[in-house]
Order: structure tokens, then C-alpha cells, then sequence
């Protein structure tokens, strides 16, 4: 049987490095203004593999719970009516659904129709 010392060394050693932490912190926050996979990975200069598996890993502890919208292109961007880009500009400050529908003057159900349209579009 494992004395505590050796226990309390197989805990650490499952532990995240400081290093790990940091940059799931900064996947974290960068996943919270909705950009991207491809977006967070320019932002923080590393590979799309290794933002999804940060990803993956916020997923599974529950801090991530909605998809990762979309990179849109500039054609799909113009096709935007002038108050999908609105709730678009809003999701990137991290503005609720339901805030949205209050700054807009437009229902709750409206924002969700605009938020799963943004979501879905292919990129071009």
C-alpha cells in the first residue's frame, strides 16, 4: 500500500503544469466574447489542435457549455441583416441573450433566432 507521500505525489502529477493553466484561462476568456476556434488560436498564437483540446477539457468540466461559433467570412458578414450584426457585436461583449433582446427593443426569442442563424451560417 502507497504511503500519504506517495499519494499526494500521483495527485500532483495528474495536476496541470502553471503553463497549462494559463493558457486554458486565456482559451477560457476568449471563448467567453465568442470568437472562434481558428480566432482564439490567432489571438494566442498557437495551433487550432490545441485550443480544441483546451476546449474539450473546459467542456467536460462544465465551464464551456454552448459550440464555438463559426469563422465567417467577409461575404457572409455583409449578407448579415443590420440587426444580426448588432447581436453579433453584442455576443462579443459578453452581453446575455436576454440583455441583448433589452438593448435591441426585439424579444428574447428573436436574439435566439439570430444567435443559432450566426452560429450556423457556413463561412465563405
Amino acid at each position: 500500500m502507497a504511503d500519504a507521500g506517495q499519494r499526494g505525489d500521483v495527485q500532483q502529477a495528474g495536476d496541470m503544469t502553471d503553463g497549462m493553466k494559463e493558457i486554458r484561462k486565456k482559451v477560457l476568456d476568449l471563448a467567453k466574447q465568442n470568437l472562434s476556434l481558428t480566432d482564439i488560436a490567432r489571438e494566442l498564437e498557437t495551433t487550432t489542435s490545441t485550443v480544441s483540446y483546451h476546449i474539450t477539457k473546459l467542456k467536460e468540466s462544465g465551464h464551456v457549455t454552448a459550440p464555438l461559433p463559426r469563422k465567417m467570412g467577409k461575404r457572409a458578414k455583409k449578407k448579415m441583416s443590420p440587426t444580426r450584426k448588432k447581436v453579433l457585436a453584442l455576443l462579443g461583449q459578453a452581453l446575455s441573450q436576454a440583455d441583448i433582446a433589452r438593448e435591441l427593443g426585439i424579444s428574447r426569442q428573436a436574439v435566439s433566432q439570430h444567435v443559432q442563424k450566426i452560429r450556423t451560417e457556413e463561412p465563405r
